[in-house]
């Protein structure tokens, strides 16, 4: 069995009953080891979850061993998928996502 661990909170103040906004990076980096821990490897973000990428792109060389899979928003003219997927990338610090 696969568990992904959302990540939206790590970048928005996200949840109907969040009531203290974002997730600080600390808070962050210790949800990332606690999920580690319980054998949880994948991560689930994207572009639209406010800088998720990029605090995941700071916490993982600290917290190693997850895959992280990432989406992209809907297709404006003149953009790509892969003008997507290269901008989560450098986000990511990653040279690919699962």
């Amino acid at each position: 069995m696969k568990l992904m661990l959302g990540t939206v909170q790590l970048g928005l103040a996200y949840g109907i009953s969040n009531r203290e906004g974002k997730t600080t990076s600390a808070e962050a980096e210790k949800i990332l080891r606690s999920a580690a821990a319980a054998g949880i490897g994948f991560l689930d973000t994207a572009r639209s979850y406010g800088d998720s990428e990029a605090v995941l792109g700071r916490l993982l060389p600290l917290v190693p061993g997850f895959e992280v899979v990432t989406k992209v928003p809907s297709l404006e003219p003149g953009t790509s998928v892969r003008d997507h997927l290269d901008e989560s990338l450098r986000q990511l610090r990653r040279d690919s996502v699962y």
